[in-house]
């Protein structure tokens, strides 16, 4: 199966300015000729890419997915072609995945490179199961480099794949395990299962809850989408437990990611016994923290019930104030608050 049309279907309906289609063989001809676009990078990695797929062990599943895709960047307003960014799977068993980018010299300097990356990023792991991304940029190259600071990659040091010799990778990773001063944030497993079906499944704790009661293989579903955590999915979610003791107590995390607005929702909730000692307001504070350091965002928000008053006095604490719906949903009543990174 090809994924890149399905790739850019997602990616164009994230984003207003650029469209992206899968690039062609008359494609790859025409951008040759473009100033400044370094085709060789995604010649060297197809080519690579086809000599190693006869080497290379995939499951049943795996093997059915294509193990590369490149895509053309195209200029919505004006329907011009201003690059190209592409992805290959390095390593199917790891899933682990490699990005390249190129942008024309007459375009450079306005955001298309970082709105497709940042819009890869969040579609891809959509398709195919990723713990790891990694983007490859010659090591003068400032400007690419700065594209994937602004992404949210980090530096990994010299890369030993393709171009080892003119290349640094990065990755990003949402951190398996967070830390606030009474709290532990950690990645749910199976072994949450119990926790995670009677938190979700009572009463009282489901009363302000979008979802109606969770079943127990609902519960299992939770953690299992949760289970693989990357800044390249739209979402992420922790749970919550005491420092001292490492009993459960709740979930904070993340959702709706959007690149394009550069702005993500928030979530979170405590257990019912541990109501009123402050764990919310401390779990949120750590998640902004933690968001305007990993996620390209400008605005944090949070839908809430209005007659959720001690949600809504967490948000409050942390300088949230009354917005407009920033994405459509359909519970009625709900309202929306929002805090706005500071410049």
């Amino acid at each position: 199966m090809f994924l890149a049309p399905l790739v850019c279907r997602e990616m164009n309906a994230l984003s207003d300015s650029l469209v992206f289609r899968p690039m062609t063989a008359d494609d790859r001809v025409a951008l040759h000729q473009v100033s400044g676009l370094e085709m060789a990078l995604f010649d060297t990695k197809h080519h690579d890419a086809e000599a190693d797929s006869t080497e290379t062990r995939h499951t049943p599943h795996e093997r059915s997915v294509s193990d590369h895709g490149y895509i053309v960047i195209v200029l919505a307003s004006t329907n011009t072609v201003v690059g190209a960014i592409g992805y290959t799977r390095a390593d199917a068993d790891a899933h682990t995945a490699e990005i390249v980018f190129t942008i024309g010299d007459d375009y450079r300097n306005h955001g298309y490179a970082s709105g497709a990356l940042e819009l890869l990023c969040v579609v891809l792991p959509q398709f195919i199961t990723l713990h790891q991304l990694t983007l490859h940029c010659h090591t003068s190259a400032m400007a690419a480099i700065a594209v994937g600071g602004h992404a949210g990659f980090a530096p990994m040091g010299q890369s030993e794949a393709h171009l080892s010799d003119v290349s640094f990778s990065m990755a990003r990773m949402v951190p398996q395990t967070l830390h606030s001063p009474r709290l532990i944030y950690r990645v749910l497993t199976m072994a949450d299962h119990q926790s995670i079906f009677d938190q979700f499944s009572d009463a009282d704790m489901c009363h302000f809850y979008s979802e109606p009661p969770c079943t127990w293989q609902e519960a299992a579903d939770i953690i299992t989408h949760y289970g693989s955590p990357s800044t390249s999915k739209r979402y992420a979610r922790w749970g919550i437990f005491l420092a001292t003791t490492g009993e459960f107590i709740g979930t904070c995390g993340y959702h709706f990611f959007d690149a394009a607005s550069a702005r993500v929702e928030i979530g979170y909730d405590i257990w019912k016994g541990h109501w009123g000692n402050g764990y919310a307001t401390e779990s949120v504070g750590s998640l902004i923290t933690y968001l305007w350091e990993a996620l390209p965002v400008h605005t944090i928000y949070a839908l809430i019930f209005p007659d959720n008053a001690a949600s809504l006095a967490v948000a409050h604490r942390h300088g949230f104030v009354s917005s407009p719906l920033l994405r459509e949903n359909t519970d009625e009543g709900l309202c929306c608050v929002a805090l706005q990174k500071q410049q």
